[in-house]
């Protein structure tokens, strides 16, 4: 009597070639494949998770990117006749270049998030303690400013009495030349080099 194996019983057959030089040709190839993947996730940062917004270190903490050295101690939210601010006191240098740079240049890394909000604003001004009576254009090269104060104007849709406390973040940023041989501009990029919680003054 015959007996006829059923679908389950049948022998499976594997995808594998039969030859063992051809299997081991597939699994190079496949290994190969897996660490150019691998190479290329990590070149765009895919496998770098960690966010050093996520978890911001105390007031006094040193930030620095390849133009500025930036040291937030403390945040307050300042009202005038011209507008409501948000604004945190540092110290600063700028060391990355030997010539004057423009604010509008270096506030491009320079961001705060209003917390618990989020809400996130860039480009700030700024003055210094011995100068107090204006806003200054231009960072001197190698010029350490202690307790000068930059000022973000708040957002519109930003009510201030949700605002707790500030993260002071501080990107990278990069020199790009201009067109004409006019000099360069530094511009501030998506990568965060470091932040900074800093309670709002008085809390």
């Amino acid at each position: 009597m015959v007996h006829h194996l059923s679908a389950a019983e049948r022998p499976r057959r594997s995808p594998l070639p039969a030859n063992p030089f051809a299997r081991f040709a597939l699994f190079s190839l496949i290994g190969a494949a897996g660490a150019v993947g691998l190479l290329g996730v990590a070149a765009f940062g895919g496998l770098d998770t960690h966010d050093p917004n996520a978890d911001p270190a105390d007031p006094g903490t040193e930030l620095k990117n390849d133009l500025v050295v930036v040291t937030p101690h403390e945040a307050r939210i300042q009202s005038d006749e011209l507008g409501t601010y948000l604004q945190v006191r540092v110290d600063i240098e700028m060391r990355g270049s030997n010539r004057p740079i423009p604010m509008g240049n270096v506030g491009g890394s320079l961001v705060v998030h209003a917390e618990p909000t989020g809400e996130s604003v860039k480009g700030p001004e700024i003055n210094f303690e011995r100068q107090p009576t204006g806003y200054v254009s231009h960072l001197q090269p190698h010029a350490v400013e202690e307790s000068a104060v930059l000022s973000w104007e708040i957002p519109q849709n930003l009510d201030v009495d949700d605002v707790e406390s500030l993260d002071f973040v501080l990107h990278g940023i990069e020199e790009i030349p201009t067109t004409g041989n006019r000099g360069t501009l530094w511009v501030g990029t998506k990568d965060v080099v470091g932040a900074v919680s800093l309670p709002l003054d008085g809390d």
